[in-house]
């Protein structure tokens, strides 16, 4: 997923303590209090037009974002279980305070500040738990071990990413999120379940009827396969569980997500010309790297959005993403690409283009453009899909996010940017695009390193930028200018240096070796002292951009 926006575990908590010291240091830039921090957040009005759509259509729609507010309900809770309550005592408060720190939570989705490396805004919070509320507290990676080396049969069930991990008379219990979270999926599902019959037969239709059944069965695999089947038409939905970004103890868990939007058909048309070539590009890394190649399906939408729920809806806000997540699903079926043209054209006018004016020099502000960074967005998302997802462990085939555990998200942020920098090279080399399309794709991902540095560095994306940064800097195909605050972006050279990280991730995903995955964290995981001015520099700049939906009318029908 791309956050513009996805979103890692104890070990990488160590690794991490020289640049929370310095995020620390810059709370007068990034500011720590729910006012000051409102005000870095540029709220935007979205106002769907559902006049394309019947009437049974619209009807539908509707159902489908009640039941993206019941998906809401559920990811509260697995971000933390005291969120119902936090939620209630600070809704009944009137003093200003009490309004600013409720509608901070409702951006944040819980008590931790997600636009300040997750530090605690509300009183006695305390440090926000690397299981989210998907495990015990005070669960440790020992414990962990212990229990699966001496209940070997446990190790599906716990290692699943839709059970909860619970202690009960000394006991690790896992409970399957259906069970979990009945009392939510059941009147979602019902909602879907009412959607799909005001649809006409159709490749949606069928989605919503088998992902209504899965959100009661906990068995997602057949809605998985309906859903990147659906085109978009007569309208985008995703809704379950999907990402693992919340889950920094063993990355295992997902997170309920939902997303509702309507098809950009010319928008769709351009960017699948260029997706088509995404399958032969992964059958020639295939051999080099030894590994099985996702199955034949890429699709992709882009669209206009509708509404968000669940993890979607807070924090940082994505613009793009690839799922379902599960390599053994994408190595038999493949995945869908879903990019958001209303959040990408507000982050970039609103975000990325008032930093680019500043940090840039005006060769890299020349190349800085709405379209090479759509180019980028798309080739990261395919990248998602492609390169090694299972690996041959112990005698059975292991997906790399168990392998790889808490160093998983990162890792595979920094392969989708890097590999999909060399996609991009691909279609050019395919005389799809000219060299000069995808120059500013490079000025493009370094402004998006500083928009996530503002927001701190222990994020999956955060890190991923952190590494990558640092690569380039090494390679010299980055460099800072002490004396205006600008860099210069030396295109040719980033994309060499992109290869070169692009052949590391492989390679490391490809054993599935955690050790190296460390290593390779350790090597480039360090504070770029010259980027405090730059972040002081654009301190007004806001951080985020948020959408608020104007759904009224519609409900009033």
């Amino acid at each position: 997923m791309n956050s513009g926006k996805t979103r890692c575990g104890q070990k990488l908590v160590v690794l991490r303590l020289q640049i929370r010291d310095r995020v620390a240091c810059l709370a007068s830039v990034l500011g720590s209090t729910a006012p000051m921090q409102l005000a870095k957040i540029a709220f935007v009005d979205v106002a769907p037009d559902l006049s394309s759509l019947a009437r049974e259509e619209r009807e539908a729609i509707m159902r489908c974002i009640k039941a993206a507010d019941w998906i809401t309900q559920i990811y509260l809770r697995q971000i933390s279980p005291d969120n119902p309550k936090l939620y209630d005592q600070l809704r009944s408060r009137q003093d200003q305070e009490g309004r600013d720190l409720f509608k901070y939570l409702e951006l944040n989705g819980g008590p931790w500040d997600q636009f300040n490396d997750d530090q605690p805004f509300i009183e006695n919070a305390g440090v926000r738990p690397a299981g989210a509320g998907l495990y015990p507290p005070d669960l440790t990676e020992r414990e962990w071990r212990t229990w699966l080396q001496a209940h070997p049969d446990d190790q599906r069930a716990f290692e699943s990413q839709c059970t909860v991990i619970s202690r009960h008379e000394g006991r690790l219990v896992p409970t399957p999120y259906n069970e979990a979270y009945s009392e939510f999926l059941r009147p979602a599902a019902s909602e879907l379940q009412g959607a799909a019959r005001l649809l006409e037969p159709g490749p949606l239709k069928t989605f919503l009827q088998l992902r209504a059944d899965a959100l009661l069965s906990n068995e997602y695999w057949k809605s998985d396969l309906a859903w990147v089947d659906t085109d978009g038409r007569p309208f985008e939905v995703t809704l379950g569980p999907y990402e693992i970004y919340i889950d920094r103890l063993f990355g295992l868990k997902a997170a309920f997500e939902a997303f509702v939007g309507l098809p950009d058909r010319e928008a769709t048309e351009y960017l699948r010309s260029f997706a088509r070539h995404a399958t032969t590009f992964n059958e020639s890394l295939a051999d080099r790297f030894h590994y099985r190649p996702q199955g034949p399906a890429i699709s992709l939408e882009v669209v206009k959005e509708v509404y968000r729920g669940g993890e979607a809806a807070f924090g940082s806000q994505f613009i793009a993403y690839n799922l379902p997540n599960d390599k053994q699903f994408q190595m038999l079926k493949g995945s869908k690409n879903v990019l958001s043209r209303t959040l990408m054209e507000a982050k970039f006018s609103k975000l990325g283009a008032p930093v680019a004016e500043r940090v840039l020099n005006s060769e890299g502000l020349g190349q800085y453009t709405f379209q090479s960074r759509l180019l980028y967005v798309l080739a990261h998302e395919l990248a998602h899909g492609l390169g090694p997802g299972v690996v041959e462990s112990g005698g059975r085939g292991v997906g790399l996010n168990v392998l790889l555990r808490d160093l998983y998200s990162p890792i595979e942020e920094v392969k989708a940017n890097a590999l999909g920098a060399m996609f991009l090279e691909h279609l050019v080399e395919m005389r799809q695009l000219e060299l000069d399309d995808i120059v500013g794709c490079m000025a493009s991902e370094l402004v998006a390193f500083l928009l996530d540095f503002r927001t701190g560095y222990t994020g999956a994306h955060s890190l991923a930028s952190v590494i990558q940064y640092n690569c380039l800097r090494s390679n010299g195909c980055v460099r800072f200018n002490p004396g205006n605050g600008t860099f210069d972006v030396d295109a040719e050279g980033c994309f060499e240096a992109m290869r070169s990280l692009s052949d590391e991730c492989l390679t490391i995903q490809s054993a599935g070796d955690y050790d190296e995955a460390r290593r390779f964290v350790r090597r480039w995981n360090r504070a770029p002292l010259e980027v405090d001015g730059v972040l002081a520099a654009v301190a007004d700049v806001p951080f985020e951009v948020h959408p608020v939906y104007r759904l009224e009318r519609h409900l009033e029908q």
